[in-house]
């Protein structure tokens, strides 16, 4: 059974200059239906958590031509209810190749305001390009559609649009 622990970091606010005192503690979570999956994109809408792209291999390797293969993307989206513990896993396989790889992408930054998800960025590889590149896109996600997909088993298509544009290449921050 996969082991979830949620990190509380509890910082003192003081004046001066030194570094701050701070205390971590760790509380075992009953919720096991979370992925596995470092560096990616969260949301909460509705009760539901909402998790895709990043790696599933945790921290890259660092040796040239190592890093950020592709066959350890995270190229699944996943819907997760954590009061039933349920998880619903979504190919992201229908999606047009530089889009999938856009959402599969490592290190995006996102913002959610209400049942929007927007995406800028990211770091991965792109086929397309024989490259790995830090992706132009903005990507907006329908929480809504995203999750009634999702959870009916359909493709999630229309709950996502993107464009592209070199003004907007970012990853990490």
């Amino acid at each position: 059974m996969k082991k979830i622990f949620v990190a509380f970091l509890t910082l003192a606010a003081q004046t001066g200059l030194a570094q701050q005192p701070f205390s971590v503690s760790l509380v075992q979570s009953a919720i096991t239906a979370v992925p596995s999956i470092q560096s990616g994109v969260s949301a909460s809408w509705n009760g539901k958590w909402i998790f895709f792209g990043g790696r599933r291999d945790g921290l890259h390797n660092f040796q040239g031509g190592m890093g950020f293969q592709k066959f350890m993307r995270n190229d699944s989206l996943f819907v997760v209810d954590p009061v039933a513990n349920t998880q619903w896993v979504a190919a992201l396989t229908t999606l047009p190749n530089f889009t999938r790889e856009a959402i599969s992408s490592t290190n995006a930054e996102f913002f959610q305001s209400d049942s929007m998800l927007y995406v800028v960025g990211g770091y991965g590889r792109c086929d397309s390009l024989f490259a790995n590149i830090t992706f132009p896109t903005l990507t907006a996600f329908n929480l809504n559609t995203l999750i009634y997909q999702v959870t009916n088993g359909l493709p999630v298509d229309p709950a996502i649009r993107q464009i592209q544009d070199s003004n907007i290449i970012i990853t990490g921050g």
